[in-house]
């Protein structure tokens, strides 16, 4: 078992998975991130490949000193947020003395990056975020059977938390074979019911939406909503914006290969397909010169932020 020699940039998510594939690991990771099932997969995966089983200890202290011997093996002792251990921003060096031939993985809900620990254990530290919709794709589709169609609606509507996904495709599978009806089936009726629940749309994304359908009237309706939650100006136009020009990279295509051509992924081009036709090219180029220049004048102050909504929409309808 190693501990890398310490630097400044954290470790990634693939380190740890070619660690675990050649048996070895560390003695010592954090382990941080909103991905918690993604961690749980890890974390038994390095007891298991080690023959170290997991521990589950309150405080770091309890995995110190704890050698193994002829009578006791040794462990993966997993610990959550203890923060007086992460204070003391204890040396590589000596925790591996006080692991003996253990594994310790610390948990951590936050980090602070100005802490002398983040500087500390910065080579241990293994942040585990959100996959994108392409990569869960294949870890949904194994875990029930359906659709795409269905599968990256599964993906958006649990905004891709891993556990959820997990959770949710069980009751899909679980319902499917209860009333031996289709898995896609199974899906859109528990959606309907609320069993599989929407998570609430940011207004933004309704009004970016109903925009690239060229539907006005709803657009207005909409930016009426973005305004009385108080979405900023220069994030709507940046949404907006980003959302032109994906539409506009992949309607101008020529290739048979989209992703290729424009760099965009194949969630990317999913969405974009929806909307391309409702507008002209040569609208969505104007529209994004206009957003373009609507943005820089707010920024050096020639456009009021409050006036910048009504200003695109006059300018742009």
């Amino acid at each position: 078992m190693t501990c890398l020699v310490l630097g400044y940039s954290s470790m990634q998510v693939n380190e740890v998975k070619k660690q675990i594939q050649a048996k070895r690991l560390d003695c010592f990771y954090t382990f941080t991130g909103e991905e918690i099932e993604a961690q749980r997969i890890y974390i038994n995966k390095i007891a298991e490949v080690t023959n170290k089983p997991v521990k589950r200890i309150d405080n770091v202290k309890d995995a110190f000193n704890k050698r193994a011997s002829i009578f006791k093996a040794s462990n993966t002792y997993v610990c959550r947020d203890d923060m007086d251990f992460w204070k003391s921003a204890t040396p590589i060096e000596t925790l591996k003395e006080l692991l003996g031939d253990n594994i310790l993985i610390l948990q951590m809900t936050e980090i602070d990056k100005r802490s002398k620990s983040y500087k500390t254990y910065s080579s241990q530290i293994v942040e585990f975020n959100y996959m994108d919709a392409d990569t869960l794709y294949k870890y949904a589709h194994r875990a029930c059977s359906m659709s795409d169609e269905s599968i990256f609606s599964l993906i958006e509507m649990c905004e891709n938390d891993y556990a959820r996904i997990l959770l949710e495709a069980n009751k899909v599978c679980m319902y499917a074979r209860a009333g031996d009806i289709d898995r896609d089936e199974a899906f859109l009726k528990l959606v309907e019911d609320g069993v599989i629940s929407k998570p609430p749309k940011d207004a933004i994304f309704d009004f970016t939406d109903a925009f690239l359908r060229a539907d006005i009237k709803e657009a207005f309706r909409l930016l009426d909503d973005c305004k009385n939650i108080g979405e900023p100006s220069l994030r709507i136009i940046s949404v907006l914006y980003t959302n032109i020009k994906r539409v506009l990279q992949v309607q101008i295509c020529e290739s048979r290969d989209v992703c290729k051509t424009t760099g965009l992924t194949p969630w990317d081009v999913k969405l974009a397909r929806k909307t391309v036709g409702c507008w002209q090219s040569a609208d969505l180029v104007f529209f994004l010169k206009t957003l373009q220049k609507i943005e820089q004048g707010v920024k050096l102050g020639e456009v009021e932020e409050s006036d910048a909504l009504d200003y695109l929409m006059v300018s742009m309808l």
